[in-house]
């Protein structure tokens, strides 16, 4: 089942285009905006290095996902979206926020994404943004 949260839909045109591009793949512009390159599998120290709005879109990510219960991730998402203006409410969007809602992670200067990781290793390290996100609180 797909849901769509508020937050996710307000968060920009962007995260569409990342959303329903191939899970883990990159449009490269080298002469062609077709060839794709596939996405590092993010790691823990994906999650620890994101910015604080990353995180914010990519507990979403895990929440429609269901690799976070909407019990356990929602009240944490709404409150770390209003604490750090993740979803600005003039809806210009955030580029961090709409990154996270496709399941990728900007750390260090190197994207990485969780959509490559077996479910079992995705619900796992979206238990790993969920403790993060709490501790952002």
């Amino acid at each position: 089942m797909t849901r769509f949260m508020p937050l996710s839909l307000a968060a920009s045109g962007l995260a569409a285009v990342l959303v329903f591009a191939a899970p883990g793949a990159r449009a490269q512009d080298e002469g062609s905006s077709n060839i794709m390159k596939q996405l590092p599998n993010a790691t823990q120290a994906s999650v620890a290095g994101a910015s604080p709005v990353n995180v914010a879109g990519a507990l979403n990510y895990c929440i429609e996902t269901e690799a976070v219960s909407d019990e356990d991730g929602t009240p944490t998402l709404v409150s770390l979206s209003k604490k750090y203006d993740a979803v600005p409410a003039d809806h210009a969007g955030n580029k961090d926020y709409a990154i996270g809602t496709a399941g990728e992670f900007v750390a260090g200067g190197q994207t990485t994404t969780i959509t490559g990781l077996p479910a079992d290793d995705q619900k796992k390290l979206c238990g790993t943004v969920l403790s993060r996100a709490k501790s952002l609180l």
